[in-house]
């Protein structure tokens, strides 16, 4: 079998595992790219932020979801969290 064939699979799968786990969690939960844009999200984000469509979710900010108090925190943490992932 290919190899990088292989690691393509292998990736895929673990992509769709993480998703499946937020999308399991019982929290609000999101998944998002580098830049802080929220690809995924757990089926309690809704209820929990009181939102009736997911595509107010999907492709926002997560800041956008964050009290305006802890916005510098979780801006920085969300840095330090992309920045240990390379």
């Amino acid at each position: 079998m290919d190899e990088n064939f292989t690691r393509k699979n292998l990736l895929s799968v673990l992509e769709i595992s993480v998703y499946q786990l937020v999308k399991a969690m019982s929290d609000a939960a999101f998944i998002c790219d580098r830049s802080g844009c929220i690809m995924a999200c757990s089926d309690e984000v809704m209820p929990f932020f009181g939102i009736a469509d997911i595509k107010k979710v999907n492709g926002s900010s997560f800041q956008s979801f964050i009290s305006y108090e802890f916005i510098d925190e979780a801006s920085y943490l969300f840095l330090q969290a992309s920045e240990s992932g390379n």
